[in-house]
């Protein structure tokens, strides 16, 4: 909107008389016969260099009206350029507006005249709204005056002025960007710059109205994981009574200590372990502590989720870079609990709905109590420890099974990987991500400076992106073996 208004007074300045000879009704003329920008301003004024009105679009308010004393007529005239003013009420129209003010010079360079183009704040098309339900938006300038607010008396007036704003407005005004929640967790404000003008956007909304997308979310996944374990073990069932038809009665008989020999495409639906032998006369029998299950069971869900190599695959790639990310995760958790309480609380939100819906209960079980503590401000140490201590099982158990389920293509010295990898990246396939992952040092070294967005790129699936950058890289290869010289025959 201000980019189009800059451009639209810059077209008028173009189409007034050069600075030979033009005289004020000269002037005047020019800009009577600009109907076209009649509703892009509500009003244009040209004043002369010791600020008498030269012409106004509007009738003004008092005919003795002069712009000599105005600060943004001063500052065009010292500083010889286009600039935006400050918010403020027309003398010439009786309404709160801002003025766009550009200096015409003459053949020496000196200030003429200053045509000066004012926007109503009231009808601007601006972001300030307020709705039933709390949300509020305003734009105000970078030293606090209202620009866009949703009651008209309050434009023009500071900030402190509005008991609504305070104090959450003082954190924009001291040039912070970005979302918080208040004091008291019961809304949240954000604020962000502006490009084209030194203002600034700020809303205000309740908590629970901006959070509530991702809470109607974490149903939906929370209900769509509990119908996939249902599944999942209605499938087992069927399969388990399937496997005792099939075998016959012979399957119900005792389990002996031997075990007996497993034919090729049988599947071993549970494994006998052999019962203990009995304590000599005399002696007492010393209670062992029983093995701690895994918390995660990733083969049954390879199982149950995906039907490929290739997809199952591409799933062991993703959770590796998974369970890398994971510790740094962590540690920014502990940070952000002493400096930015929200930050922690959206990052253990994540690893809670990301975690649990593989299964993970214990971890992201700890991560809810500590989300839920950090939210209702109780001690956090205890449950900090425990989130810590699941975290570091997670990811033990996490490597030592990915340990034996990475695999990828070995590669072979003098070989060009980049020449197996573009013809994946060209056809979208997701087998790409897995040959990545398999040699990622190699994209490394052949990528230079461009690996750190080439790796960005392979995370995020992005294979157009992968693509121009893996090729980039690898032309000069190509020129070099196109330009070698062939050897005679």
């Amino acid at each position: 909107m201000l980019a189009a208004r800059r451009l639209a007074l810059a077209t008028l300045a173009e189409a007034l008389p050069g600075p030979a000879g033009r005289t004020p009704v000269m002037l005047q003329q020019a800009l009577a016969a600009q109907h076209s920008l009649s509703g892009a301003f509500l009003n244009v004024a040209l004043f002369a260099r010791n600020g008498d009105l030269v012409y106004s679009a509007r009738p003004p308010v008092s005919r003795l009206y002069a712009a000599g004393t105005r600060p943004y007529f001063i500052e065009a005239v010292l500083q010889k350029r286009e600039l935006l003013s400050q918010p403020f009420t027309s003398a010439l129209t009786g309404t709160p507006v801002v003025v766009f003010a550009l200096p015409l010079t003459d053949a020496h360079g000196q200030v003429e005249y200053v045509l000066a183009a004012s926007l109503a704040l009231a009808e601007a098309p601006m972001t300030a709204q307020a709705e039933g339900d709390g949300r509020l938006s305003y734009v105000m300038t970078s030293d606090g005056y209202l620009v866009s607010y949703p009651q008209r008396a309050r434009l023009t007036h500071h900030v402190n002025e509005v008991p609504e704003l305070n104090p959450e407005a003082a954190l924009g005004l001291q040039g912070y960007q970005g979302w918080r929640l208040s004091d008291d967790a019961s809304r949240v404000t954000a604020f962000a710059r502006l490009r084209q003008a030194p203002w600034i956007v700020g809303l205000q909304a309740p908590e629970n109205l901006v959070f509530a997308p991702l809470l109607k979310l974490r149903e939906e996944l929370l209900l769509a994981a509990c119908i996939l374990a249902a599944l999942s073990i209605l499938a087992a069932w069927l399969l388990s009574r399937f496997s005792v038809h099939v075998a016959g009665p012979a399957s119900t008989a005792a389990v002996t200590p031997v075990p007996a020999p497993v034919t090729p495409g049988s599947q071993v639906i549970e494994k006998p372990t052999a019962l203990p032998s009995p304590a000599p006369p005399g002696d007492t029998a010393v209670a062992q502590s029983p093995v701690r299950k895994p918390e995660l069971d990733l083969d049954a869900f390879l199982q149950a989720n995906f039907s490929g190599d290739e997809q199952r695959q591409a799933f062991v790639s993703t959770l590796s870079a998974s369970v890398r990310k994971l510790p740094a995760e962590v540690a920014a958790v502990g940070d952000a609990m002493r400096t930015e309480p929200a930050r922690a609380t959206a990052i253990l939100h994540t690893l809670k709905g990301a975690w649990g819906s593989l299964g993970a209960r214990d971890f992201a079980e700890s991560a809810a109590a500590l989300e839920t503590a950090i939210k209702t401000e109780r001690p956090t140490s205890a449950m900090r420890t425990e989130f810590q201590e699941h975290a570091a099982r997670l990811r033990t158990e996490l490597e030592s099974w990915l340990a034996n389920h990475e695999a990828g293509p070995a590669m072979q010295p003098g070989t060009q990987p980049s020449a197996d990898l573009l013809p994946l990246l060209r056809e979208r396939n997701i087998g790409a991500a897995t040959l990545y992952e398999t040699s990622r040092p190699h994209w490394d070294k052949l990528l230079g400076q461009h690996a750190v967005k080439f790796a960005a790129a392979m995370d995020a699936l992005d294979f157009e992106t992968a693509e121009r950058l893996l090729a980039n890289a690898h032309a000069p290869t190509e020129e070099t073996q196109r330009s070698q010289p062939v050897s005679p025959r």
